[in-house]
């Protein structure tokens, strides 16, 4: 019996080959970063509205609360549109300001009153970033928002340059689960994608935990497609209501901070 002929899939000349169905378009508990813009959906809008308000503004604050995607919005919608940038975040001992005029990102700007506990490190990083040369943007925890009134300076820039960020529309969910599927050539079925949408709307801080779901879904999938089936087999059924978002939980998708 003659062997049977190996066949493979090669893309033509100047063609990309198709998305691998094993890669995971979801982040599970992790912020999307940079190198994850191309699957990152559902806040064009607002990042539209920043990107614009960064480019007449010199200082800008997004304030939101917990899990409501701050960071992934900064630092896969806001930073690809800037050439020349660079984030930070504060820590137990904010990092020292450089001199430039490129974007200037702090996330988890929180951190300066829950890690930080001196006050002229506190004040001193303030100070720096709003010294600085270029356009800055802060990224805030709703929460933290009166934390702000501490430095008089700071409370005055806040107050005259936030961008609130408020919940995902329907529309802007159902891009959000559906389109980094596609992207890894796989679909969500339209009946996990209503339930989805039906969960978390309305539900402040809930986009961790849906994705978090999602990614859970996606190893358990049947073939390329992310079924309810596959859903309701992961035990992934939704806890936005009684769990809180976690804001810096590694996924097991990836080991990157």
């Amino acid at each position: 019996m003659q062997e049977p002929v190996p066949v493979f899939a090669v893309a033509a000349p100047g063609v990309d080959a198709p998305p691998s169905p094993a890669e995971c378009p979801y982040q599970g508990l992790l912020a999307f970063d940079v190198d994850d813009s191309a699957r990152f959906f559902g806040r064009s809008d607002v990042v539209h509205d920043l990107v614009d308000r960064v480019r007449r503004a010199k200082f800008v604050a997004l304030v939101g609360s917990s899990g409501s995607g701050k960071s992934s919005i900064l630092r896969a919608g806001l930073l690809p549109a800037f050439s020349e940038n660079k984030i930070v975040t504060p820590g137990e001992h904010p990092p020292e300001v450089s001199s430039g005029t490129s974007l200037l990102v702090v996330d988890q700007f929180e951190e300066l009153f829950t890690l930080c506990h001196d006050d002229d490190e506190r004040a001193g990083f303030i100070d720096a970033i709003l010294d600085y040369d270029g356009p800055v943007v802060i990224g805030i925890r709703a929460d933290f928002y009166g934390s702000c009134a501490s430095h008089p300076a700071l409370a005055a820039a806040v107050a005259g340059k936030q961008l609130l960020l408020g919940p995902m529309s329907e529309q802007d969910l159902r891009e959000a689960i559906i389109e980094p599927a596609r992207t890894c050539g796989l679909r969500v079925e339209g009946a996990l994608v209503d339930l989805l949408v039906s969960e978390v709307s309305g539900e402040p801080g809930a986009l961790p935990l849906l994705s978090h779901s999602l990614l859970a879904t996606w190893a358990a999938r049947d073939g390329r497609t992310l079924t309810l089936d596959a859903y309701r087999r992961t035990a992934a059924e939704p806890r936005w209501r009684s769990s809180p978002a976690p804001t810096k939980a590694r996924s097991p998708r990836s080991s990157r901070a």
